[in-house]
């Protein structure tokens, strides 16, 4: 039997379509800075490509603006027990890329010089300490590896459960609304 459906608000300041760990996030961010949001969702909060996401959580990429980006959204979640408030079971495993071409090694080597620039614990290792790292791993081919300790895994669900309890929390009108999926109910904007 289905849930029943929250009526939506005549009026928002902003209005987020899609319930998953981004627009939670958005819906939270914008709340707690005392927006007026409403979320909307088709089916349930995070049934999305969220849904699907294994959930790991890195901050080694190739751009200064990314890395950023991946630093503080890492901020974030080892400090998402206190803010927002819930547990996401965020585990600092470390994240490794085992690399077989040479290409790649120069790539990934400029990379870690500017994550470590940027502040990050990354680092190269050589073909046999990933093997020692993760003696899983198998081939003649391995090169090289990049490796961020501090980077890891978390549970996409909790992420988006608990972004949009704070949400609530902060008087954001989340909600699950069921539309067509060729049509969007119809409200006025402006």
């Amino acid at each position: 039997m289905p849930r029943p459906v929250s009526p939506l608000p005549e009026s928002a300041a902003v209005v987020i379509v899609g319930g998953g760990v981004m627009g939670a996030s958005a819906a939270f961010h914008l709340a707690e800075a005392g927006v007026n949001v409403v979320l909307l969702e088709r089916a349930q909060l995070g049934s999305g490509s969220t849904s699907r996401a294994a959930g790991g959580v890195r901050t080694q990429f190739s751009d200064a603006l990314n890395v950023e980006l991946a630093r503080r959204s890492m901020d974030a979640f080892r400090d998402f027990g206190r803010r927002p408030g819930w547990e996401i079971d965020l585990k600092q495993v470390g994240y490794l890329f085992v690399l077989s071409r040479e290409s790649d090694v120069e790539e990934f080597e400029c990379s870690v010089a500017l994550q470590n620039d940027c502040g990050l614990d990354s680092r190269m290792l050589t073909a046999g300490e990933v093997r020692e790292l993760c003696p899983l791993v198998q081939g003649d081919d391995i090169l090289a590896g990049a490796f961020s300790p501090g980077d890891g895994h978390a549970t996409p669900e909790g992420v988006v459960q608990g972004y949009a309890f704070a949400a609530r929390w902060w008087s954001t009108a989340a909600r699950s609304s069921r539309w067509s999926q060729t049509r969007a109910p119809s409200r006025r904007t402006s």
